[in-house]
């Protein structure tokens, strides 16, 4: 997905984060994996269970980093 939730409301696109990390996290959803494209740190660690952050030369990766909250993450774990 590339930037599903850039051109949403505030209220939207974190309604529309919860139901994608939803589907993700469920026990009974086929989906294995979701690669999403992002600008929001913030979005990146609430949804993501790995960052890949893009290097400065094209095709190139800065190293990958593995998210240590809890999957889903919320605003109250963010912080802490």
């Amino acid at each position: 997905m590339d930037e599903p939730f850039s051109a949403l409301d505030v209220l939207t696109g974190e309604t529309l984060r919860n139901e994608v990390t939803d589907l993700y996290t469920s026990k009974t959803s086929p989906v294995n994996s979701i690669l999403m494209v992002t600008h929001s740190i913030s979005e990146a660690v609430f949804m993501a269970t790995r960052i890949v952050v893009l290097g400065a030369h094209p095709g190139t990766f800065a190293p990958c980093s593995t998210i240590r909250y809890p999957t889903p993450a919320t605003s109250i774990n963010l912080t802490s």
